[in-house]
């Protein structure tokens, strides 16, 4: 498995395991933006340290 592999397959259990999670915290209410999200949207991102 190589190294972009290995990510999306924790990323993948990152997300089932927090879609089982009620408790989720608060968004936050000083960026205007975030705000405004839909609490029950859940989005990750990863950046390798070589910038992909």
């Amino acid at each position: 498995m190589d190294d972009l592999e290995c990510i999306q397959t924790t990323l993948q259990k990152i997300e089932r395991k927090m879609r089982k999670c009620e408790a989720r915290g608060q968004l936050v209410s000083y960026i205007p933006q975030l705000a405004r999200v839909n609490p029950e949207r859940f989005e990750m991102s990863a950046c390798l340290a070589n910038g992909a």
